[in-house]
């Protein structure tokens, strides 16, 4: 009978004629890695309003007549989401104590206007044997008017604590007063649904502020202790001054170490927000904090890119604490113009430790104060400064590190590789004119292989072959005869040899 049912229906389908039919018994047949086209037409006539109430019950006819798969069903309720109407609440309530098809079945029921959807949810609610399903279906009914008490309750009374927890977490999902005084009371009773409590005030306080409801906020927060690390950001979001309230846990934990992961936390939430003027509190107290609170505290400095902050900062760049070292001299990328503290830094930069070096080495290149410039031509034309300054962009240090290489000095594996560096596509073109003129083939062919390198990294970022004929045209083809032993190695490596 089923089966002459389920033809029927496919038969009689006012619309689409036998494609529709076809639609439809590709979502009766549909598993994981079938054709979709089902899905896909049926979707796009749902659009349609005169075809959306048709679609609505030939679907749930198909989900009440044969048994579909998992993943039917899901494109099933992704389509009949939309389009859903009162007649979709029977057919799905029979999916709610499915755990493979709860989730599907309530993003639809949810969305349902009037109280069909909220009927069939709470019934199942109360029948439900499963905490995914029960999770679900508390989870849904967050999201509809109404629902709070019983979710509520649920939090409350329901014998099972897997259900207990969850209801707890749902009553964080929508905003509503009568649901932080039930989570204030869970909280208070800190047994063990305390940390759900916690995490579904903070999302309380956090829809409040956003609503602009700013004692609610205040109101829900006061359920949940400071020392709560996933409230660390909410606290501050509540406090009259943000700021103030981080560096107080800062200075909290240099006495009490075990709230570590709260400073952590603080530092992270101070990023961005960092104000010099209103910073007098941790600054007089930085010098006595302990290493790994100074490494917090410097992290949120350095998006503030002032330089009032260096004079704290300075003196750690000889710290004794190899991570508080490293970050005070990563820190004077954004904070330092202080050209004594820079010179120290320069000097880092040859040391043997090779991370404060690397360290050093940025700040060194990408530092934006003309104090750099200075130090860094006091130390004439040596190789390490002026590779040091073409990486700053000073075209006069390129000049004179090209000329030396030109002179002989593409023959010291030093000045080869500095100048090597330099060479990209801003300026391969020029680089590679001088191979013009050359008689000396040796000079010729190390000018050649630096061009293919450059060239060559650009293929493998995926260039075109068109770009790359171009650019073999303005960089070898245009220097060198076709005979020329560069111009063959650079058409072989570059795969261009035969092409026009």
């Amino acid at each position: 009978m089923k089966k002459r049912f389920f033809l029927t229906v496919l038969c009689a389908l006012s619309f689409g004629g036998a494609f529709a039919a076809d639609w439809y018994a590709g979502l009766a047949s549909y598993d994981a890695g079938k054709s979709q086209e089902w899905f896909h037409a049926l979707r796009g006539q749902s659009t349609d309003k005169a075809k959306a109430a048709e679609i609505e019950k030939s679907i749930l006819e198909v989900l009440s007549g044969r048994k579909v798969s998992d993943e039917a069903f899901r494109y099933s309720c992704i389509i009949l989401k939309p389009i859903a109407t009162g007649d979709s609440a029977k057919v799905l309530s029979k999916f709610l104590g499915d755990e493979n098809r709860v989730v599907p079945a309530c993003d639809v029921l949810q969305t349902l206007g009037g109280d069909s959807g909220k009927e069939v949810l709470l019934e199942a609610l109360k029948s439900s044997k499963s905490p995914k399903c029960a999770a679900a279906i508390l989870n849904a009914l967050a999201c509809a008017e109404g629902c709070e008490a019983k979710i509520a309750d649920e939090a409350l009374n329901n014998e099972d604590l897997g259900i207990r927890k969850q209801a707890t977490l749902a009553l964080g999902r929508s905003l509503n007063e009568g649901s932080v005084d039930a989570l204030l009371k869970i909280a208070g009773e800190r047994d063990a649904r305390v940390v759900c409590a916690y995490l579904a005030l903070c999302a309380q306080a956090q829809k409040a502020l956003a609503a602009g409801n700013n004692a609610l906020a205040k109101r829900a927060m006061a359920g949940v202790p400071v020392s709560f690390t996933m409230a660390v950001v909410s606290h501050g979001n509540v406090s009259a001054d943000p700021q103030k309230f981080y560096d107080g846990l800062l200075m909290e934990a240099q006495k009490a170490p075990g709230k570590g992961k709260c400073a952590l936390m603080a530092g992270r939430a101070l990023s961005g927000i960092r104000d010099f003027d209103k910073s007098a509190g941790i600054l007089e107290n930085f010098a006595n904090l302990n290493p790994r609170l100074k490494v917090i505290v410097i992290g949120s400095m350095i998006p503030t890119c002032d330089k009032r902050y260096w004079k704290y900062v300075a003196p750690e760049i000889d710290s004794d604490d190899a991570d508080l070292r490293a970050e005070a001299v990563y820190a004077a990328r954004f904070l330092c113009d202080d050209e004594a503290s820079l010179r120290r830094i320069w000097e880092l930069e040859r040391g043997k430790d090779k991370t404060l070096a690397a360290l050093a080495r940025k700040v060194i290149e990408e530092n934006p104060s003309e104090v750099v410039d200075k130090i860094l031509r006091e130390d004439g034309d040596s190789l390490r400064a002026l590779s040091m300054r073409c990486r700053r962009a000073d075209s006069e240090a390129l000049s004179v590190l090209w000329k030396k290489y030109f002179d002989g000095g593409w023959k010291d594996k030093g000045v080869a590789a500095a100048v090597e560096r330099t060479v990209d596509f801003g300026n391969v073109c020029a680089f590679a004119s001088k191979m013009k003129s050359l008689n000396d083939e040796k000079l010729k062919m190390a000018i050649g292989r630096v061009v293919i390198k450059v060239l060559a990294a650009a293929t493998k970022s995926g260039q075109s072959s068109e770009f790359m004929k171009k650019a073999f045209e303005s960089t070898i083809a245009s220097n060198l005869p076709e005979t020329d032993p560069v111009y063959e190695l650079a058409a072989n490596r570059l795969g261009l040899k035969g092409k026009k």
